[in-house]
């Protein structure tokens, strides 16, 4: 008969904590079984998780926020072009775990509408934005050409189509690495290091950018760099895995280390984290109510409560 572990068992295998199991479950990259009342994961499903890549596991799927995802793919997400209009409510791409309040606030609020999760990374997030087949976009993608946030990207992936884009916050990007830095990493150049292992973002998502983008800058090859097409789907993800051994490094920002405390952090840079619609949205009243959510003390409030987040421009509309 095939073992079946406990959620603490797979937080004490994987050098993580109980919640995070429970988040990697809600977002689909950890398959689950349930029994009764209580949630269990298999040999098999445990393996998958840790053979994780974009072509195996699926965590793109449009999802209501409050429930375990269900097996779609990125790309065939992105195929459902008819969903918006067999869907009664708001459908936000973007992984952070601020979506998740702010998609409660919008629910609370009396001219707000339910809300569905995409966790589609950012490039995917405004191409479908593009399609109509998601309300609101997500993105951090950095242009390191002119050093600039998001607005190039918009206007190439969105073109001839007027948006709104509000800030959401800024948070840090940085390496994640074991406790006490024995590989020595201060900076992309260390990467073709021999003996250094990378494990990588999925193509799309603004680390996976962010990376690239310093690769060219700094005339570094993809190829040279040991585990550059290993790809996993979650900054929680990337720490684990260097957190278990199996990379010596990997990138994401510094608000999942406090759930990995065998890991230290070298940072990169601040990023910009914005939040788009299109301009011919605001015919709907509820789009004003996200606007108004997002520039509210309230919801302010609230963010400051989280660790790693950067609120000093928190609402304002940049473009």
């Amino acid at each position: 008969m095939e073992k079946l572990y406990k959620p603490q068992e797979i937080a004490d295998q994987l050098k993580i904590k109980k919640h995070t199991v429970y988040d990697l479950i809600k977002r689909g990259e950890l398959q689950s079984t349930k029994i009764g009342k209580q949630l269990r994961i298999s040999e098999v499903q445990l393996n998958t998780y840790l053979q994780l890549s974009p072509s195996t596991v699926a965590t793109s799927s449009l999802v209501n926020h409050t429930s375990t995802p269900s097996s779609h793919y990125p790309e065939n997400a992105l195929l459902k072009t008819e969903f918006l209009k067999h869907s009664s409510g708001l459908i936000i791409c973007g992984q952070d775990p601020v979506l998740d309040m702010l998609c409660s606030y919008i629910e609370a609020h009396p001219l707000g509408l339910p809300t569905l999760r995409s966790y589609m990374g950012s490039y995917n997030s405004l191409y479908a934005l593009y399609f109509d087949k998601v309300h609101l976009a997500t993105t951090h993608l950095w242009n390191g050409t002119d050093h600039s946030y998001n607005l190039s990207y918009i206007h190439h992936l969105l073109p001839g189509v007027e948006t709104v884009v509000i800030h959401l916050f800024k948070r840090m990007q940085g390496f994640y690495v074991q406790k006490g830095n024995p590989k020595l990493i201060t900076g992309f150049q260390d990467l073709v290091k021999p003996g250094i292992t990378f494990v990588n973002r999925e193509k799309g998502s603004g680390t996976r950018v962010l990376l690239d983008e310093h690769l060219r800058l700094k005339n570094i090859s993809p190829l040279s760099i040991v585990g550059y097409e290993k790809e996993v789907l979650s900054h929680t993800t990337c720490a684990g895995q260097v957190a278990m051994g199996m990379a010596d490094v990997a990138i994401g920002h510094a608000n999942v280390l406090e759930q990995f405390p065998t890991l230290d952090f070298i940072p990169i840079q601040q990023e910009n984290y914005d939040i788009v619609f299109k301009k011919s949205a605001l015919k709907e009243q509820v789009y004003e109510v996200i606007t108004q959510i997002i520039q509210s003390k309230t919801f302010k409030n609230q963010l400051s409560c989280l660790s790693g987040y950067d609120l000093s421009e928190t609402g304002t509309i940049i473009h």
